[in-house]
Parts: C-alpha cells; structure tokens; sequence
C-alpha cells in the first residue's frame, strides 16, 4: 500500500540572477520581490538559481519513501524565440544561506561545484509553454533520503538550470514564495512511501541514575504503529550489546502497544531475571546507555531512545570504628558496634576469637552489638600472646569487612575448674556414692613472690548451688581433704575442684603443669 505526504513547511526561499557580463550580477531578487520566486535559464549568460530550505523532521517517520518530489506551481511561463527548453535539477547545498540577503557573489554560484552535493536526483524538462495554475515536478527523491540518512532535518537546496537541446536555451516558469499569500501558489514537496516509521514512547527509566547492587532498572513505556497489521516489536541493548525483544504485537493503527522489562544490578551486569543481560562486566565510573526502539515487520525503524547510566559495584557491609591494638589486658574486652550495607543488603555477622566462631547471627541495619570473649574461652588464651578478635560482616553476595582489635592477654592469677564439657571428666567425677576424701596433686612452679592463692573443692558439684570447702592448707600439705558436706539435692555426686594461683610480686613466670590426685 502506497501513501502520499504533502511537505509545506517552507523555512527560507529566494533566487538569485546572474547578469550577461561573465556572471557578474549581485541581484537578490528573493529580496525585492519576495512574492516570486523564478527558475530557468536566460541566454547571453543570465542564470536564475532558486534556493529552497524545507523542514523535513516530519518525514522521519516514513519508511519505504519510493519517490520525493518538489512541486511547484506555475505562476508565469516564459520561452523566447526558437530557443530551446532547459533541464533543471535539484542539488543540496552545503553552505547556511539568508534569504533577505543572499546574493550571486556571497551564494559563490561561480564554484557550484565546490558548494553543492550532486545526489544523483534526475532533471525536469521545463519548455516555457507550461500553462499558468499547473504543476511541475522535480525530483529529489536521492537528496531526501540522503538528508534522512544523515539525521537532517531540514533539507537545503538549489536547482541548477542545464542547457536544453541546443546551447541556445531560453526557458523558465515563476512560481510564489512562502510570502505568497495564496497557499496554492507555494511549492511544496509530495512525498510517496509504503509504510509509516512507528514511534517510540518511553517513560522509565529516568535519564542519569545511578545503579547499586539489587537495583530495579525499569524500561516502561508505549509503541503505536498507523499502519494496520503491521507486526510492531519493542527492542532495547545496552551499550552496543546483543539487542533484545521486550514486546512484540500487531498492531491496529492506533492503540497504543505498552511494554515493560524489570531489569536487576548485580553483580556488576544487568538480569532480566537468570539472563545476563550485558554480558560483561559494567564499568565503575563510566556512563552506560539503554538503547530502545521499535521496528516494524516492513522494515519501519522508530527514532531510538537512549538513557545514561552509572553503576556502583557492590560495596561489603560497613562496620563501625577503627582497628584497634588493646595492647596488655588482664580482662575479657568489651567493645561496641554497628554495621550498615551501603546498598541495604541483608548480612550475617561473625565474632571471632583467633578465627574460632565466637557467634554468628544475621545482622540489623544500624543495630548497635556487643562483642566479647566468654570466661570459658577467655581463660584457655595463652598469656603473653598476640590474640585476635574479630567481627565480620558478609552480605547475601558474599562481600565481606572485618574489624580487628589485637591484644596480649596477662595474668595475676591462674585460676581453673575441672571441664565438664569433655565427656571423659564428665564420667570421671560423677558417682553413684558420696565422696568422703580427695587428694589433690599440682604439678607447679612457684617462682619467689608468687603463692597458691586457694584451693576449694566440692563433691556435689551437680547442686545448683554447690558446698565449697577449703583445701589449700591440705593441697600445700600434700594431704587428702575430708569432705564435711554430706548432702546433695542433684541426682548424681560429683567432685569439682577451683583452683587459683597468685603471681604476686614474682618476676619469673608462674607455670602449671598439670594437675593429678584421687578420691574415695
């Protein structure tokens, strides 16, 4: 199917003259008489060049333009003596022009080779016997599509009069301006397609954003096609990558196709769902752009759509406070914190001591925590050791920072209870029948200053609230201790034994080897 578009937007039209002297005249006629404009060619070296400047953005969304004509309305026809008729044909025109004073000189008509562009568009014969009120046609179909091909949207031209069949040509037509106050008599440009370019709407996303880990990038927006039952698609690419469908449909001339694609950020790349969508890797720093059109199953192209974008990779949580050296302590450090993501990612928080789990827990935006080491762990440190602990904060995509606070544990005292935890001291110590003595052995250096501070053992160490008794004096001895309790609540007896040794005044390392004994 064939359509006809009428062109009429005229933004500047004149000519100029060349006299009989070697094309010397400087004549605007455009300018003294606006109202005519005068195309052919006079003997003697006369010439008449009419200069047109038509706005074309309206035919940008025509596809399949099989023909492109200038029309003109003939005014006035002129042929003098038995000269012959004169062909004329259009040329673009590389240079700016005004209208009001545009000259033979300024125009440099002399070097019309060196300003125009020769598109290959075919001449018009025009004879000077042509009647007052028709039309004749020049084409321009090579120059308009040029002009399109190079994203102009307004086409610039001239049209150059050729000898006719003897070099004694003397022919022209006048034809109204855009000043002309009768519409009928302006020329104008007629237009032959088979298809209409379908146009593109698109409301999201936003041009200039800024994309962190987990950010939606909707593509929304509508495509209409006026040619009815045309198959429209709905295409996008970013950067110059592989282009993609978003939506596709046949279209009934007028309603509206709407489309939308969620896009994610992760992982440095754009996901439609599991799909990479980009394929490499998205530069920090750098502006990305979303490409989007439609295109249509008769080779109609929309305008493209572009929007510019930045992304940020995927930054780790952030956690509070500096790295800190703690230095010499003697007590179980205390320290205070919060962790924030950046792109509001969920994460687990890891405590450590020496890289051994202190407690793991899924983290709360800005939620303020405590880490410490607990006496259990805190009094099995060597002393006088570099230590570690540590708290690490990891995202859902595995991003991790870590706090560190380093310190060298010290000791007054060494002070310890048997551990139940292990299974072997669990069934040691625990009896059917209540212990009445328990000798307790310390394989020990006491260096000059330092002392056993106490011993105290219990043989219902099960109780809630066990009997402590003191064996200190019995333990220096080298004695066995009687128990006095002769009571429990517990189902079980069981012997537990605290020991503590002060260091004191002592220089020299206290040292405890091990311990040994019996019960009964």
């Amino acid at each position: 199917m064939s359509y006809t578009k009428k062109v009429t937007n005229i933004l500047a039209d004149t000519f100029v003259n060349a006299g009989n002297s070697g094309n010397t005249a400087d004549t605007a006629f455009g300018a003294t008489s606006p109202t005519i404009n005068e195309i052919g060619r006079l003997n003697r070296a006369q010439y008449s060049y009419p200069f047109f400047k038509f706005d074309i953005s309206g035919v940008n969304n025509l596809s399949g333009i099989t023909d492109a004509k200038l029309v003109i309305p003939v005014t006035r026809a002129f042929a003098y003596l038995s000269y012959s008729a004169i062909s004329a044909k259009v040329y673009r025109w590389k240079n700016e022009w005004n209208e009001n004073t545009l000259t033979y000189n300024s125009s440099d008509l002399a070097n019309y080779n060196f300003n125009r562009i020769d598109d290959g568009n075919v001449g018009t014969i025009i004879t000077g016997d042509e009647s007052v009120g028709s039309l004749v046609k020049l084409d321009i179909l090579n120059s308009l599509l040029a002009a399109i091909g190079e994203g102009q949207n307004i086409l610039n031209f001239y049209i150059h009069s050729e000898f006719g069949e003897t070099g004694n040509s003397w022919a022209g037509i006048e034809t109204g301006t855009k000043e002309n106050t009768d519409v009928n008599k302006r020329p104008y440009l007629e237009i032959t397609y088979s298809n209409q370019i379908p146009l593109l709407n698109v409301s999201l996303p936003t041009d200039n954003q800024t994309l962190s880990e987990g950010t939606a990038y909707d593509i929304e927006g509508s495509a209409t096609d006026a040619d009815n039952g045309n198959v429209v698609t709905v295409k996008y690419k970013i950067n110059n990558g592989t282009e993609r469908a978003i939506a596709s449909g046949v279209s009934d001339g007028s309603t509206p196709l709407s489309f939308a694609k969620a896009l994610t950020y992760q992982n440095k790349r754009l996901w439609d769902g599991a799909t990479d969508v980009t394929g490499v890797d998205l530069a920090e720093n750098t502006a990305h752009t979303l490409h989007v059109w439609v295109e249509d199953d008769q080779g109609g192209v929309s305008t493209e759509e572009v929007r510019n974008f930045t992304v940020i990779w995927n930054r780790p949580p952030t956690i509070s406070g500096a790295n800190e050296d703690l230095g010499t302590i003697m007590a179980p450090p205390v320290r205070t914190y919060t962790v924030t993501d950046p792109e509001g990612n969920p994460f687990m928080i890891t405590e450590k001591i020496n890289g051994t789990v202190i407690r793991s827990f899924p983290g709360v935006t800005g939620q303020e925590e405590t880490v410490t080491i607990p006496h259990d762990r805190w009094i099995r440190l060597d002393l006088d050791t570099p230590h570690e602990l540590t708290v690490e904060a990891t995202d859902d995509n595995g991003l991790t920072s870590t706090r560190t606070f380093t310190f060298v544990r010290t000791e007054t005292h060494i002070e310890f209870m048997l551990d139940f935890d292990n299974p072997d001291v669990e069934v040691h110590f625990t009896l059917d029948g209540m212990p009445k003595r328990v000798l307790v052995k310390l394989e020990r250096y006491l260096p000059p200053g330092s002392e056993i501070e106490f011993v105290r053992v219990t043989n219902n160490a099960m109780d809630a609230e066990p009997t402590w008794e003191d064996a200190t004096a019995a333990v220096i001895a080298g004695r066995g201790h009687l128990f006095t309790n002769e009571t429990k609540t517990a189902e079980s007896w069981r012997i537990n034994i605290w020991v503590s040794i002060a260091k004191g005044t002592a220089t020299e390392r206290v040292l405890l080897n091990g311990y040994g004994g019996a019960f009964d």
